[in-house]
């Protein structure tokens, strides 16, 4: 099981067949400002892992972390991502802990199933 109250929640954008790397940045872009219209703590560019000690390395293409700040937050939070997958016509990886969920670009019914499935699998009930 994970833990939403300590661990973030990574999420990257899967590079479509056709796009570069401003294509991504952009896209990434997007998905950052959708997910800062919710009730989480932070929305931030993943960085990049340097050589030990390095800093200013940069950040990784296409990838965010999202700290919920709590744990009933995550629902949505995947069901936004969701519904931005299907305007954008996108799939998105979201980990957190040792677990990943894709979300392509399914039906909102099918989504939503996926969703709820890996929540039940994931996350402890309340």
């Amino acid at each position: 099981m994970i833990d939403v109250n300590e661990d973030a929640l990574g999420i990257q954008v899967v590079r479509g067949q056709t796009d570069d790397a401003d294509t991504l940045h952009e896209l990434t872009l997007r998905l950052r400002t959708t997910l800062l219209e919710l009730d989480v703590k932070r929305v931030d560019p993943t960085p990049a892992e340097g050589p030990d000690g390095a800093k200013g390395v940069g950040t990784v293409l296409g990838s965010l972390m999202v700290s919920l700040g709590a744990a009933e937050r995550l629902s949505r939070v995947l069901k936004t991502i969701g519904a931005w997958v299907r305007r954008n016509d996108r799939a998105v990886e979201i980990s957190i802990g040792n677990s990943t969920l894709k979300l392509s670009n399914v039906s909102a019914e099918e989504q939503s199933r996926l969703i709820d499935a890996w929540l039940a699998q994931n996350v402890p009930a309340n």
